[in-house]
């Protein structure tokens, strides 16, 4: 009884994950056990966004910039590997255009640092040149554009 009472609750108040989750939180006091809870409640709240963003931003792999080698890579002058690596280009409204051969580290490259805009908050959108262009001209033609 007590319990479908508790998962309505929670229901009502959005509080998902709190009728799953407060028996594993040790309780020493309220205040501690509230704490605690809502903690776990914000954890879980962020990690299901991850997931939505990552999901919606369509990357075909996980790339990480950790196993990205950057022997072979030419910056433009101005540009730094840092400022990459820390979404200085995101931040400063600035865009990307990676240029090369195939299997150069393009499509590596570009999945790492979504991935990473992903999960610092950024919406991300992954598309190859070919999809991208496609679509805009299917929903130009659509006159949806």
């Amino acid at each position: 009884m007590k319990s479908s009472l508790l998962q309505e609750q929670c229901k009502a108040l959005k509080l998902g994950s709190v009728s799953r989750i407060h028996t594993q939180i040790a309780f020493e006091n309220r205040e501690q056990f509230l704490t605690d809870l809502f903690a776990e409640e914000l954890k879980i709240r962020e990690e299901n966004r991850n997931r939505r963003r990552l999901k919606r931003a369509g990357f075909p792999q996980t790339k990480t910039l950790e196993e990205f080698s950057w022997e072979n890579i030419v910056l433009p002058p101005q540009t730094t590997r840092e400022h990459l690596t820390e979404l200085g280009f995101i931040d400063a409204k600035e865009s990307l255009i990676c240029m090369g051969g195939v299997g150069t580290g393009k499509t590596h490259l570009v999945i790492a640092l979504g991935l990473k805009a992903a999960l610092s908050g950024k919406e991300v959108r992954f598309f190859q040149t070919v999809d991208l262009a496609n679509r805009l001209l299917e929903k130009n033609a659509k006159g949806t554009l």
